[in-house]
This record gives structure tokens, C-alpha cells and sequence, in this order.
């Protein structure tokens, strides 16, 4: 059986099966990248839709057969997109190679359904505004590539405003170098300093242009679908004035942003509303934008002076937004008061290495606000394998490196390095009450030894969590102290915590240089214990966790058994189970410490 041949024999009965339905006729010319397909009628007057085009893809029935109407619908009747393909949501099932007619019927049959739905007034309503936000974006795409259509970015980045019914903001906009037209390419929208925000993320290439954003919410009852949606400048003018409460404010942003000359008000006989004179805009390229607010949607217009001064309207040109905020990024703002939460704590990293690396951003992306990352050394070629910089930060200073990584990729926070020992940016940088938790990911009894020892005159009464991981990534704890429970001074909780002792055999692999060795285990060995810390982490920020605790993720004796070198476990490993399976075990610290 050759590869194709299960496709084939699905869709030759297919075929057959639609070649001899009196309502189908084969539509002319070659298949179009292995197609097939029908022209079919459909009975019946009145209905939205009189015939349509069934398509069997080239691996049918992996891809279900598809259904196209004409492309003018797409607007004009849910679920149809901009080619005129009508979006059914089906799937693939297991039965349909044995049986293909059924596959194309079970399409057919949601697609009679729907046809039934289009003519339902109400439902086309509610389905266009259940889902506003795609057919918005459609209508933005449409207008931007419409011949003669108005200028707007092909990308326009915008933050979510602190928002109760309208606020202002600014726009940083982005010309190429050179271009003959007027319109950006990228726009930055928002409330405060959108250029510092572009030039973060590395988005500021070009000319930047500065420009106004007023930031509107829609009425709560508003509907947001193609029936409704601005068409005219005084269209959006009376919709600034609903959502924000307040008369003219569309206009009297205008003024403050220096459309001010022939700016005049008059009334309308025709339509009974409010309209604006001659508005001039400045000299330049200044973009003068509207952001519609409905919950997490946003709905963007940017405003044009009149193509002829004293004859006609200003215009207005529909855009898409991206949202780029961390509550959207981060969460799509579900759990607002935890985010709301992390978002103020100040969290201290000691150690940047291949543990400290990914528990780092780990809880950038979990939506810590602050994080200060510690490590003295510099990023070698090595270190590649099982961190979380590469090759483009070799010979610079990890912290430094990867706080600046974090900043571009992770919107909404503030990350920083420091390229100095823990225990001397302990005694020189830190005071107490600076931060919310103090995480040792150094894995160096040093490091444990100078906090235990120091605990009182540095560190105060915030908790500190050590975490650390065994030879060949073995076994990671996280073990969170506090001041009545710390880490005690002589270290020894170290073994008593342990799922293993490697003490009698060679562990590390040497290589030629004073001291050197290291530990053999890989990325995924690292992002398995990294994902358990930042776990813990997240737990104790989270729930205010005080009491001191030890948590560990302990691999399978299988695995400590498989290892090249002789190693003693503890009774915490897990005696069943393959390799490749672990476990995770709490514990109090006072009775691990207390054991004999």
C-alpha cells in the first residue's frame, strides 16, 4: 500500500458518491493542489445562500471536506471568512476512512444547520457579537488592503489603560527610513512612554513620528458588530460621547491636540446631530487615534483631515490592535487579583546559573513584578547546553545577560542583574524590607553558610528559599527557612535532606583546568527541577506561606541505578517505577532536622 493510497480510496468513494447527486455538478478546470470540487444547489426561496462549493482537500478525510459561499458574505453572515470558506468547526474522526460519504454528510448536515441559523435576525446578532473581536479584525484586514483604502500600520501594539470611562495616552509611531507614504508600519500605543516600550522590546526601527490616543470605553449595552460599527467620523464622535458621558469630548481632544483652526459646531436639520466644520490637522505626521475599550477587546480608529479643506468630513480608518500589556501576555486577564498581587512583589535571585536561569524567568512569565538576579560570573560557551542564555551572551555577565533577555521578551515587569558575589551584595546592596522573598539557587554551602550565619544583621525577617539540585539532576528540593526555622549555620541539613549520597564515588567529569568538572545532565533534566522550584515559589509567594518547609522532586531508583558511578540512596526514593518517573514529597524542616 503506498503511502497516499488510504487518502485515495476515501476520496474516490467520496467522489463517486457526489458525482452522482443530481444537486451537484463537478466543478470545471484542473483540481487546484490535489482538490476536488462541487458546485451544489440548494432548494428553496428566501434563504441567505442559494448555492455553495464543496471541497475535498487533497488528505481528505484527515482534513474534512470544506464548504465555500460567495466572499461578499463574509461580514454579512457569521463564520464565513474573507475567501468565502465557511467555518463549520468539524474534525477529523476515527470512522471516517471506513466510511468518507458519512464524513461529507455529517459537513453537509452543520452546514443545512447553519443555513437555518443565518436566517435568524436575532442569532446573527448574538453569534456576530459573541465572537466581535474576529470579525472586527477581519474588517480591519479588509480595509486596509481594499484598493484606495485608508492608511493605517500593518501593526499596531497597544497597552491597556488604567480605565474608568475615557484617558488619554501617546502613540509612537514608526516610518521606514525613505518611504514616500505617510502611514507607519508599527504604531506603539499607550499610556505612558510607548517609545521607551518600543525601543525595550526592540520594535523601534525607523523614523519615530509622536502622536495623541484617546482611550474611550464603550458603553456597557453597546453592540460591536459590522451593523454598528462607526462608519463616519460623527459616528465615532457619538460613540466617544456615549462611553465616556460626556458631551463633545471627541472634539475637544481634537482642539488639545492642535486640530484647532476652522474648528466650529453646527448643527444638522438632516439627522439631528452634531457636526464638526473644517478640523485642519497638524502640519507633519502625527497620528491622532481612538481606542474603543469593551473588556479585553480593544477597537482602534485612526482620524484623517479632510482630503479638502471646507468640502468635506474628517475620515476615519478601522485598525486591529495587538494587545501587548502583561495582563493580557501573561494571563489574558484571568485571576486579575493574584496577577494584581505578583505584580507588586520584589523577588531576589542569588545564582544565575543553570538552575537559577530558568527559575528566573519562570516567575518573570508568571507575572512577578520586580526581579533582582545575582551571579558574579560570566556566561561561557558551555553553559549552553542547560541555560537559559546562548551563544550571543557569551563573555558577558550572566545576570546582566539575562535580565536584559527577560526585559525584551516579558512585558510589564522590571529585572536587573548584578555581576557581583551573593555574599557581597548581601552585606553592601541589601536592606531589609527591600524584598518579598530571597531565592539561593547558588547551590554553594558558602552562600547557604554566610545567610545562616548572617541572617539576623542582613537579612531580617523575609523567608529565604534554598534550592539546589543532586549530581546527574537526580533529585531538586526547594526549602523554605524563616527566622525562627533558618538554615542552620554548619550546613549539615544538606545531608539529611538528600536522596542520595555520591560522596564515595567521582561524580563530576573532569576536564583539564584547576578545579574543573562538571556535573553531566541535560536541558530537560534542568527544566523538570526549575519547573518544580519556580512551583514552590509560586506557592509560598502566592499563599504567604510561612512555615518552614522542605520540597523535593525525587527520581525513581531505577534511575539512581542506571547511573555510571556507585551511589547510597535514602529511603525518600521512590523503589518502583521507571527512570523515568519521580516523585514529589513534602516535608517540615524541623523534623527533617531534627532526624538522627
Amino acid at each position: 500500500m503506498s503511502p497516499r493510497e488510504p487518502y485515495q480510496q476515501a476520496a474516490l468513494v467520496a467522489r463517486d458518491w457526489l458525482d452522482a447527486r443530481p444537486e451537484c455538478t463537478r466543478s470545471r478546470g484542473r483540481a487546484e493542489n490535489g482538490k476536488l470540487s462541487w458546485d451544489v444547489q440548494l432548494p428553496g426561496e428566501g434563504a441567505p445562500v442559494h448555492h455553495f462549493r464543496l471541497v475535498l482537500p487533497a488528505d481528505f478525510p484527515a482534513t474534512p471536506c470544506e464548504i465555500y459561499v460567495a466572499p461578499a458574505l463574509c461580514l454579512g453572515l457569521p463564520h464565513v471568512e474573507e475567501t468565502g470558506r465557511v467555518c463549520l468547526s468539524e474534525s477529523h474522526q476515527a470512522e471516517d476512512y471506513d466510511r468518507p460519504v458519512d464524513a461529507v454528510c455529517r459537513v453537509i448536515a452543520k452546514f443545512q444547520s447553519l443555513l437555518t441559523d443565518w436566517n435568524r435576525p436575532d442569532w446573527v446578532q448574538e453569534e456576530f457579537q459573541r465572537e466581535r473581536l474576529s470579525y472586527w479584525g477581519r474588517h480591519c484586514q479588509k480595509q486596509r488592503k481594499a484598493v484606495g483604502g485608508l492608511p493605517v500600520p500593518a501593526r499596531s501594539y497597544v497597552q491597556a489603560p488604567r480605565l474608568e470611562r475615557w484617558t488619554e495616552g501617546e502613540v509612537a509611531a514608526y516610518v521606514e527610513p525613505g518611504a514616500k507614504g505617510a502611514t507607519p508600519v508599527l504604531q506603539v500605543i499607550g499610556y505612558s512612554e510607548p517609545h521607551a516600550l518600543a525601543q525595550r522590546h526592540g520594535w523601534a526601527a525607523g523614523t519615530l513620528v509622536k502622536g495623541n490616543v484617546l482611550y474611550v470605553r464603550l458603553p456597557e449595552d453597546a453592540l460591536w458588530i459590522p451593523t454598528s460599527w462607526p462608519e463616519t467620523f460623527f459616528d465615532l464622535a457619538n460613540l466617544v460621547d456615549a462611553g465616556s458621558g460626556e458631551a463633545d469630548l471627541l472634539i475637544s481632544w481634537l482642539s488639545r491636540c492642535g486640530w484647532t483652526t476652522g474648528i466650529e459646531k453646527v448643527r444638522s436639520t438632516r439627522k439631528g446631530r452634531k457636526r464638526l466644520g473644517d478640523p485642519h490637522a497638524p502640519r507633519g505626521l502625527k497620528p491622532l487615534l481612538v481606542v474603543l475599550v469593551d473588556g479585553s477587546a480593544f477597537y482602534g480608529y485612526r482620524l484623517l483631515p479632510p482630503t479638502v479643506s471646507r468640502m468635506t468630513s474628517p475620515s476615519i480608518a478601522p485598525f486591529e490592535l495587538i494587545r501587548v500589556d502583561a495582563s493580557w501576555c501573561l494571563t489574558r486577564d484571568h485571576e486579575s487579583e493574584r496577577f494584581a498581587k505578583r505584580q507588586s512583589l520584589k523577588i531576589l535571585v542569588l545564582g544565575g546559573g543553570s538552575l537559577g536561569s530558568p527559575v528566573a524567568d519562570i516567575l518573570a512569565r508568571s507575572g512577578i513584578g520586580h526581579i533582582y538576579i545575582v551571579d558574579p560570573e560570566t556566561f561561557d560557551g558551555p553553559n549552553t547546553g542547560r541555560h537559559s542564555l546562548g551563544l550571543c551572551s557569551i563573555h558577558r555577565s550572566k545576570a546582566i545577560a539575562l535580565a536584559e533577555r527577560i526585559s525584551k521578551e516579558v512585558p510589564g515587569i522590571f529585572v536587573k542583574g548584578h555581576q557581583v558575589p551573593a555574599s557581597r551584595f548581601l552585606m553592601e546592596s541589601y536592606t531589609s524590607g527591600d524584598y518579598d522573598l530571597v531565592v539561593d539557587c547558588t547551590a554553594e554551602g558558602a552562600v547557604r553558610m554566610f545567610i545562616a550565619n548572617m541572617r539576623e544583621a542582613v537579612i531580617g525577617d523575609i523567608s529565604v528559599l534554598h534550592a539546589w539540585v543532586e549530581p546527574y539532576c537526580a533529585a531538586a528540593h526547594a526549602v523554605l527557612t524563616t527566622r525562627t526555622c533558618p538554615w542552620p549555620a554548619d550546613d549539615h541539613a544538606v545531608s539529611k535532606i538528600r536522596a542520595a549520597d555520591f560522596s564515595s564515588a567521582q561524580h563530576q567529569v573532569q576536564i583539564p583546568a584547576c578545579g574543573g568538572g562538571f556535573h553531566p545532565y541535560g536541558a530537560a533534566d534542568i527544566i523538570q527541577a526549575a519547573g518544580f522550584v519556580a512551583e514552590r515559589i509560586l506557592e509560598v509567594l502566592d499563599s504567604n506561606e510561612r512555615n518552614a518547609t522542605v520540597w523535593s522532586w525525587v527520581r525513581a531508583k531505577a534511575y539512581f541505578d542506571s547511573l555510571p558511578v556507585p551511589v547510597r540512596t535514602t529511603d525518600i526514593v521512590p523503589t518502583s517505577g521507571s527512570r523515568s518517573d519521580a516523585v514529589h514529597l513534602t516535608r517540615r524542616l524541623t523534623d527533617v532536622l531534627s532526624t538522627g
